[in-house]
């Protein structure tokens, strides 16, 4: 027996309040296909998603629509919700699940956190000008 005990390692909550497992193996989410969960809170997040489209060389004054993934991270200590959900797009968060679905979900991705596990689902950002940024997942929602 040394001096030192080995912790244990388990999910942590990161500078950005997203609760990661120290070494995350990604769980792709196949959804139906149809891209109509639509993400909210996104008008606060329009820099983040501006510059995502920017990275990919995409011109945000005409409209158009952009394939992605997404990360659903919980959010444990948000100061709204404990329960809160984050959509993540190339490390930016770009808006939240809503209220009611993230807390059936929140309890689902802890889980999946403690077993080293993050959910990634098929995302879509749709733009119709720069002020006007919205994403789509693609999963389904089962109360």
């Amino acid at each position: 027996m040394g001096l030192f005990r080995k912790v244990p390692k388990g999910p942590v909550i990161t500078a950005d309040g997203w609760l990661l497992p120290d070494d995350p193996k990604v769980a792709p989410n196949e959804g139906p296909g149809t891209f109509d969960y639509n993400v909210v809170g996104e008008s606060n997040y329009n820099a983040n998603l501006r510059a995502i489209l920017r990275e990919e060389g995409l011109d945000v004054n005409g409209g158009g629509e952009f394939r992605t993934g997404a990360f659903l991270l919980c959010e444990p200590e948000n100061r709204f919700d404990p329960y809160a959900v984050c959509v993540v797009i190339a490390n930016k968060r770009v808006g939240y699940i809503p209220k009611e679905d993230a807390r059936l979900l929140s309890p689902q991705l802890k889980e999946m956190a403690t077993n080293g596990q993050v959910l990634y689902v098929q995302a879509v950002i749709g733009w119709s000008d720069p002020a006007v940024i919205g994403v789509r997942l693609d999963v389904s929602v089962n109360s």
